[in-house]
């Protein structure tokens, strides 16, 4: 019998569960921001405000407004969809020379559970 909180994402099979689970908070927390970040506008039933839409800036140019653009939508984005999470920082890694890629970590707490960690995206 599946004894999770909630499905992994993205879906795999697993010998234990039949779908692999996520089996704790903090897991459940870092998938949810990764979708928030991920998830464009629009692209989500029934609720067009959400998501930050972060593969929309990549072909901005990679300059401090764009950066600051892209802070401000996630801040106001987790806020509003995922209060228990606080953003301690946004920072963007260096550029690419293969392409459109756009390098973000963020750093966040879990505030029920008083957990420090960091998500490392590299967006395509």
């Amino acid at each position: 019998m599946a004894n999770g909180i909630s499905v992994h994402l993205p879906l795999t099979r697993d010998s234990d569960d039949g779908i692999q689970l996520n089996h704790d908070y903090l897991s459940v927390a870092r998938q949810n921001l990764k979708m928030l970040v991920l998830t464009a506008p629009g692209e989500r039933i029934m609720d067009v405000n959400f998501g930050v839409g972060a593969r929309n800036y990549l072909f901005e140019p990679n300059a401090q407004q764009t950066h600051a653009a892209l802070e401000a939508r996630v801040r106001s984005q987790v806020a509003r969809y995922i209060p228990y999470i606080a953003i301690n920082d946004i920072s963007f890694e260096g550029t690419s020379e293969r392409g459109h890629l756009l390098y973000m970590k963020l750093d966040y707490t879990v505030l029920p559970l008083a957990f420090a960690d960091s998500l490392n995206l590299t967006i395509s």
